[in-house]
């Protein structure tokens, strides 16, 4: 059986029964015609054609170079998913830019308020450490004058580490 040996109801489908009048035995509408010409040459030129899934451009199968132009055109194809993806990789990389530069300037702030309390705390730490020394010191004599030179020797060590850990 041929296509033009064949009918079509545009409702029912298909080799559907016609009565007299040339219409569809089950529905009653028009089963052959203009539409129904339209319809099959439609068919005839989807046989031979492939299309993209996303935006239906449409790519004719017996192209040498089919693989090479689908791939191409899924590379730029505006409806790919893979264009929401790229989308997201680069507002992903923008943002990591912008936070590490924001981190960089955070970073930079904690440093300089870091040197500036050090400063600020120098002067104080060393004059503690100059009453602690005078303290140890005053302690290292007693102990020489009550005869304890083996406690004084190790305050001696301890005054001297502090010595070199204190005074700048």
């Amino acid at each position: 059986m041929t296509m033009q040996d064949r009918t079509f109801c545009p409702c029912c489908g298909w080799d559907v029964k016609i009565d007299e009048d040339a219409l569809c035995a089950t529905c009653g509408a028009t089963a052959h015609g203009e539409a129904v010409e339209a319809l099959v040459a439609e068919m005839a030129r989807i046989k031979g054609e492939t299309y993209c899934a996303y935006c239906s451009e449409r790519f004719p199968l017996d192209a040498p170079d089919l693989s090479a132009q689908i791939g191409a055109h899924i590379a730029v194809c505006p409806k790919h998913p893979m264009r929401g993806v790229e989308k997201e990789l680069a507002e992903t990389r923008a943002l990591l830019v912008h936070r590490t530069e924001q981190r960089n300037v955070v970073e930079k702030q904690w440093l300089a308020a870091q040197k500036s309390l050090a400063d600020a705390a120098r002067p104080v730490i060393q004059a503690f450490g100059q009453r602690v020394l005078q303290i140890v010191s005053i302690r290292e004599t007693q102990l020489i004058m009550d005869g304890r030179h083996v406690e004084a020797a190790v305050v001696r060590d301890v005054l001297d580490t502090l010595s070199g850990v204190i005074v700048p």
